[in-house]
């Protein structure tokens, strides 16, 4: 399947789907605190696992693999060599949009930092435990993700992180929690509502999020979640800057630059 090609075209069925989930949105997000929300009966575990990889990857862009309704965006950056492990980000984009937009955010970065970027679609217009209220099918599809790409990608298994743009982000944070034994780093901008899992490991954070953000109020998101992760035991970065919910340009560099620290 080509990028951007779907039985039905994705913003068809994101436009449709809008609708059509927003009783599911919110009921779900009504049982989410907006910090550390209730366990859910199945945590989002990586079952993927790194190992050397049989296959071979041209640098830029592709699509490791493709479901019905989703699409899996990796890129690799032009100074990739085969035998040296490569930094890997793990990206989810925020609610009505795509795992291409998702990609593009550290896209133009990612040459002069060195890192690989692995963006994925949820298989509706948000994750699948804001959508349903559990995890399940969007985990399976990370899964498949990850693994089409250890096969073809050199990945440093020490340097693989996860990110997450607003509902992304809470997202990102879950899966962070959920599988510190995996990923060494996790990002999160704008986070709002973060799934309950059971914490593995310890990751390290940086959190961002926009002083003027209008979408949800910093200081019952961002600042609680940041003081929280702390207050368990992680490593947080926090930053607040001038901007609203989305990243600023500044924001991501400054991301990808605590990537390589």
């Amino acid at each position: 399947m080509k990028p951007g090609t779907y039985l039905i075209s994705r913003r068809d069925m994101i436009s449709a789907g809008i609708a059509g989930i927003g009783t599911t949105m919110l009921s779900a997000c009504l049982k989410l605190k907006p910090v550390d929300g209730p366990p859910q009966d199945v945590d989002p575990i990586v079952t993927a696992i790194v190992a050397a990889p049989t296959g071979t990857v041209a640098t830029g862009l592709s699509v490791p693999v493709s479901g019905q309704f989703e699409e899996a965006f990796l890129y690799v950056p032009s100074g990739y060599q085969a035998s040296t492990p490569t930094p890997l980000v793990l990206m989810f984009h925020a609610e009505n949009e795509t795992a291409f937009a998702a990609v593009s955010l550290f896209r133009p970065y990612a040459d002069a930092a060195g890192i690989a970027l692995l963006a994925i679609d949820s298989a509706t217009t948000t994750w699948d435990a804001f959508a349903n209220g559990s995890f399940g099918p969007d985990v399976d599809f990370m899964n498949s993700a990850l693994s089409a790409t250890f096969k073809v990608l050199n990945v440093d298994p020490t340097r693989i992180a996860v990110e997450g743009y607003s509902e992304g982000g809470g997202y990102a944070i879950a899966v962070a929690r959920a599988n510190g034994d995996f990923f060494s780093h996790a990002i999160s901008f704008s986070a709002a509502f973060v799934p309950g899992t059971t914490p593995v490991g310890k990751p390290k954070f940086f959190l961002a999020q926009g002083i003027d953000d209008v979408t949800v109020d910093i200081t019952e998101t961002g600042d609680v979640l940041s003081a929280n992760l702390v207050s368990e035991g992680y490593t947080v970065d926090y930053l607040r800057y001038n901007g609203g919910h989305a990243p600023t340009t500044d924001a991501i560099q400054q991301a990808i630059a605590w990537l390589a620290a």
